[in-house]
This record gives structure tokens, sequence and C-alpha cells, in this order.
């Protein structure tokens, strides 16, 4: 994706601004996965974003997921970990996620 405009500030349709960062410039998301038989599913995606004006300091994420369908899509138990670098900074940071999701 690529973004861009002539004024990269948020606002609201009062015209007072947000506060919020908005990204302008390049970014890629790519993913895949593969559920087996069993019902477990290994998934790993990358994620990078490369702003051109200085909001916020370019990154990338790498994520590794598994996932366990428990009542087919309506009930699963997910569990990720992703790995975060970001120019500019001292320290990169690893994340882990665990969920339920549940659908009626």
């Amino acid at each position: 994706a690529n973004k861009s405009t002539r004024t990269p500030i948020a606002k609201h349709a009062s015209g007072t601004t947000t506060g919020d960062k908005l990204y302008i410039g390049s970014g890629i998301n790519v993913q895949a996965g593969y559920i087996f038989r069993c019902n477990w599913e290994v998934a790993g995606r990358f994620t990078g974003i490369k702003p051109d004006v200085q909001v916020a300091s370019p990154f990338e994420q790498y994520t590794l997921g598994l996932s366990r369908y428990i009542v087919g899509h309506k009930l699963k138990v997910q569990g990720d970990l992703t790995y975060k670098t970001k120019d500019n900074s001292p320290a990169n940071m690893l994340e882990y996620r665990l969920q339920v999701d549940c659908h009626f």
C-alpha cells in the first residue's frame, strides 16, 4: 500500500486536530497459513511500514502463530509470537498473545 496526502494531520469534522498519528508512505503485509486435517493451523506474517514523513520510525514485524479449531470456525484458541524491530530504537520487542475466539 502507498498512501499520500498534502497535510498528514488527522482532524475532526469541526477542523480541530485529533492528535492521532498518520502513516504516510509505504507498507506491506504478507501472510500465509495452513490448516492440517487434525484442526491445527500454523501461520506466519510479515509487516513492514516505511513512513515518508517522520511521524514515526520505520518498523517491521515477524509473527508466527498456532491455532486449534475446536468447533469448526466457531470456537478456536490462538496463540502467536511477534518480533518487532524499529529503526532508531535501542531495544526490539518480543510479544506473545493468547486468545479464545468464539462466534455465536
